[in-house]
Parts: C-alpha cells; structure tokens; sequence
C-alpha cells in the first residue's frame, strides 16, 4: 500500500445520507463528487492470491474485481483505510476519478462504494455507462433513481399517432438482433411530478424468454440505455421485464395491449401465434 497520504472525498461522505434519502439536489452533488473522485480503488495484482477472482477480459484491467455469483463488481472508497476495514488486510490501491473508473471497468462489471460500510451504492452497468455521459447521465440516472418517488401515477394510455416513433423503431431493431426477447409493449403514463405539476412517461414492457440473471440484467441496462437516448430532453422512461404477461406482476399493466414488436417464430405454429396475439 502506498505510504503517501490521500485526502478522503469529503464531499461523497457528506452527501451520501441526504442522496440516500432521495433528496435530488444531494443525489446530483453525490454523482459529481463520485465523477471528479477521489475513489480509492484496490489493485488486480495483491501480494497474496484472491480465492474471488473473475474472470478478466484482458490483462490490461488493472483494478480489482471480485466475483459476486454471476456478476462481476469492482470495490471503490472514498478513502484508503475503509479498504483495509473492509478486506481484513492491507491492500495495494490506487486514487482514481470516477470518470478514469468507468473507463477501466470493463463491460458489465459493477461498482460498489465503500462496501462493507454503513452506507454504501451499487453502481449497474447502465449506471456507469449512463454517468459517462456527465451532466445529462447524472439527470437521466437521478430520474431512474427516483422516477417513483417523485411521481404520482394518475392515468395509463396508449401511445397518440406519431407519439415516441423514434423510441418505437430504435427499440425495434435493437429486438429483432436480441433472440431472448418475445414482445415489446408501449404505454404512456400521465401523473404529478414532485411539485405536482402533470407531467408524463413512457412505459416500455420486454417480454424475455427465460434466460440467465447476467443476460436479463445486460438486456434490461441494453433496452434503459437505448430507451433514454431515445427521449433526452423529453419524458423519463419507466422499463418493466418479466417472463410473460399473463400473471405477471411486473407486465400485468399490459395486459390486453397490443405489442409493437413481437418475435416471428419460424414454421406455421410460429406465424399461427402471431397471428392469434393480435385477435
């Protein structure tokens, strides 16, 4: 471990309870004092061998990441002596901006801040690859964060003619190239924001087909990410998964919609299907 002092980052400390309890204005101070650091973040190569190690996809990934069931996550912390609190021994480590740590995390790997602690954040892929983006991936991720808090659902309709046709395409070629995914659902749901003014969302439904825990949560931050570019400067996007509609908790609210997009199975009980979803 370096024997240099590192100043801790004071101000994701002090931010993290007021962020945590959904205060925006903290929550946007927190991801800006994540994103200019510093993070204190633990080398891949330590003096003893880790029993946790997944697998790298190169040997140029430098930071450490630790096997978490079928996920990969890579400890962050705001300051160098929590590492050793948390791991119960010392550990090499090197002081990094958010930004310098998005880059080196590779593709689907998540972060975790200060682990182990009283208060720590789990960063997903589509969070980081989101707050990449600086600014507009700050707001697009607060609002995820708090798309349910600081909204009061009034109404559920259909989408208006011409109403999000740029979502609607780029949703559709995104599907068509994604074999798990069977249909596609639009909704738009109308309410009270925060100040009660009305406002609006789009609701996106994906029916999957079984698959894997690391699959569905690449698919879910794939169709999030693609969604929200697809409406900055517009409406917030709510993304709803599940297996099928039919009983389902998650896709229940369309139920009796009409899919946008809805998989073509080959041979004729595959086009009988399809036909019969849209009796």
């Amino acid at each position: 471990m370096s024997s240099t002092p590192h100043a801790p980052n004071s101000k994701l400390e002090e931010i993290f309870s007021a962020a945590e309890q959904g205060d925006r204005i903290a929550a946007k101070q927190f991801f800006n004092a994540v994103i200019d650091g510093p993070l204190y973040v633990p080398d891949r190569y330590q003096a003893k061998r880790l029993s946790d190690s997944p697998a790298y996809p190169n040997d140029l990934v430098h930071i450490l990441g630790i096997r978490d069931k079928e996920r990969t996550v890579v400890p962050a912390f705001s300051r160098p002596e929590l590492i050793e609190q948390w791991c119960g021994t010392p550990f090499s480590f090197k002081p990094m901006s958010g930004h310098a740590l998005f880059d080196a995390v590779p593709e689907g790997w998540w972060i975790e801040l200060n682990p182990g602690g009283e208060q720590s954040k789990e960063l997903s892929p589509w969070e980081i690859d989101t707050l990449r983006g600086g600014e507009q991936g700050i707001i697009a991720v607060i609002d995820e964060l708090y798309a349910d808090s600081a909204f009061e659902p009034l109404k559920i309709r259909p989408p208006q003619e011409g109403e999000y046709l740029e979502l609607h395409r780029k949703l559709t070629e995104y599907a068509a190239a994604q074999p798990e995914i069977m249909q596609l659902f639009l909704l738009v749901e109308e309410g009270l924001d925060a100040e009660e003014k009305a406002t609006s969302r789009a609701l996106v439904g994906a029916e999957i087909a079984p698959c894997s825990a690391k699959r569905l949560d690449q698919l879910r931050t794939e169709i999030s990410a693609l969604g929200r570019s697809c409406l900055i400067g517009g409406d917030p996007l709510r993304l709803c998964t599940g297996e099928q509609v039919e009983g389902s908790l998650m896709l229940g609210v369309f139920k009796g919609s009409v899919p946008f997009y809805v998989r073509q199975q080959p041979g004729i009980v595959g086009r009988l299907k399809s036909w019969l979803k849209f009796k």
